[in-house]
């Protein structure tokens, strides 16, 4: 049966060379049409990303846009795996290094000393790029340590509303202290 609808299929397009024309044409261009979209869906959104675990890269891209402590608990092995800890390690570093423009700021800043979640870690919006303002500098102290405040800050004094309800709290005269220092607690063990 089918060789039968087969013959009478040639002998139709000896007889219609126009419409055999236009039926090969439309063949040859729906297939070269499928194979083409079927290239690119394949390329873009069937085969996985070039990373491993491409999939915790996506939950903590989603984890880090919403903020706070919510990026720990992406997945409930961060804290005893150390593979596992070590991608969420890098993408925070990566997320850093991205922000910060300078990059001894940079460095200075990324996690590499310890498993990520074991010491604070800073979730605060666009704290990371308060880095790269002119007025805001990093001191590493474990490298140099602060052994005492200058006598002379050479940057304008705070607003008025700043002195009056900070500089009576830390003990500053007015004439002498023109920046509050801002310091965090490190503990180091």
């Amino acid at each position: 049966m089918v060789l039968q609808d087969l013959r009478l299929a040639v002998r139709q397009l000896y007889k219609n060379p126009g419409f055999g024309l236009a039926v090969t044409l439309t063949l040859a261009l729906g297939v070269g049409v499928n194979t083409a979209v079927f290239s690119l869906l394949n390329g873009f959104l069937l085969r996985p990303l070039p990373y491993p675990e491409p999939e915790r890269l996506a939950t903590y891209e989603q984890r880090w846009e919403i903020g706070g402590t919510y990026f720990m608990a992406a997945f409930n092995d961060l804290i005893f795996n150390q593979a596992s800890n070590d991608t969420a390690a890098e993408f925070v570093r990566n997320k850093i290094r991205s922000m910060v423009k300078d990059p001894a700021k940079a460095e200075l800043l990324a996690p590499t000393n310890h498993p990520i979640g074991t010491k604070r870690i800073c979730v605060d919006t666009d704290y990371y790029l308060t880095y790269n303002q002119p007025n805001v500098d990093l001191v590493d102290v474990r490298n140099a340590p602060i052994d005492s405040a200058p006598e002379r800050l050479d940057s304008p004094p705070p607003p008025t509303s700043v002195r009056r309800l900070w500089w009576p709290k830390l003990g500053a005269a007015p004439a002498r202290a023109s920046k509050i220092w801002i310091c965090t607690a490190v503990l180091v063990t």
